[in-house]
């Protein structure tokens, strides 16, 4: 799903989504004396959690089911079952509906996603909007730790390392996941900034260097109360120091986009911590995120 307008719109796109799924659940439990544990991305849209955009419209239409062992999966055509021997954090979302907890689902949707969109589906179950968060990343470490063997569980391990809490939407966690694998620094999530008129969380920032940016979706340039609200951030951040950079969409389609918002990104940090930081060619997330690369090296030196 990808969605960069507000968080209501996304909220009412989830509530929407989550109905959709309850009612055909529920009709599947109508037609079996079986017990069903809804699994992988059923129990997320069950839970009201957002899907990769990859994913969703499949997943809307299907209807997935755990069991412990593999001779115990229920037979129904309408399901596609699974087995899952590890703890499955069984949560009743909605009148006697059974599924797997959120951080399960996540694991066991691992082997079908790119660490890009494990990563970003970890990110989305960890929502600064409390109306969207289910988890957080102590919750997700502590299930790694006490987990069993499972498919993809590496995998599981490493996304983690580049999870963030405290994200609004997924193009901010690709967009924080662009500029590390150019080798850059990662910056932070949605620092609260106090100012004279309240606080201020720009999607991204390197609060000591006073840089922020802030990915720009389709309300920014559509909605009048938002473009204002933008526009006095701005200023107020930039009368106070801070370079403010604001990426859109062109940055994940355009390579001439996604260049100049890198090099002007390592240009200013460059010129804020006086050391030359270049870009790297874009890295795979497996290579961005091992610490034994040099770029790793170089930032963790860094005063950020």
């Amino acid at each position: 799903m990808d969605i960069t307008s507000s968080p209501d719109i996304l909220l009412t796109t989830l509530i929407r989504h989550r109905e959709e799924t309850i009612a055909r659940c529920l009709a599947a439990v109508d037609h079996t004396s079986q017990r069903l544990v809804f699994s992988h991305s059923t129990a997320l849209l069950l839970l009201g959690a957002e899907l990769p955009a990859r994913i969703e419209r499949d997943a809307r239409e299907e209807l997935h089911v755990c069991c412990a062992t593999r001779g115990s999966r229920p037979s129904l055509d309408a399901l596609i079952p699974h087995a899952w021997a590890q703890t499955m954090n069984i949560q009743v979302p909605y009148n006697g509906l059974e599924c797997v907890g959120p951080i399960t689902a996540w694991a066991q949707l691992a082997t079908e996603l790119t660490l890009e969109e494990l990563v970003v589906l970890g990110d989305s179950l960890m929502r600064r909007d409390k109306r969207l968060r289910l988890v957080s990343i102590a919750d997700f470490e502590d299930y790694l730790a006490n987990a069993g063997k499972f498919r993809s569980k590496d995998k599981c391990k490493l996304a983690i390392r580049l999870m963030r809490e405290d994200t609004d939407s997924s193009r901010e966690t690709q967009t924080r996941l662009l500029i590390v694998r150019h080798g850059l620094p990662c910056p932070c999530v949605n620092v609260a900034i106090q100012t004279d008129h309240g606080i201020l969380h720009p999607d991204m920032s390197y609060p000591d260097l006073l840089i922020a940016v802030e990915y720009q979706g389709f309300q920014h340039d559509t909605d009048e109360y938002q473009i204002r609200l933008d526009r006095g951030r701005r200023d107020y951040l930039r009368s106070h120091g801070w370079l403010w950079l604001e990426p859109d969409n062109r940055i994940f389609v355009d390579k001439k986009c996604t260049e100049s918002f890198i090099n002007n990104l390592a240009a200013i940090l460059s010129q804020r911590l006086d050391v030359e930081l270049e870009p790297t060619p874009i890295m795979t997330l497996r290579d961005a995120a091992d610490a034994r690369k040099h770029h790793n090296r170089r930032n963790a030196a860094l005063q950020l």
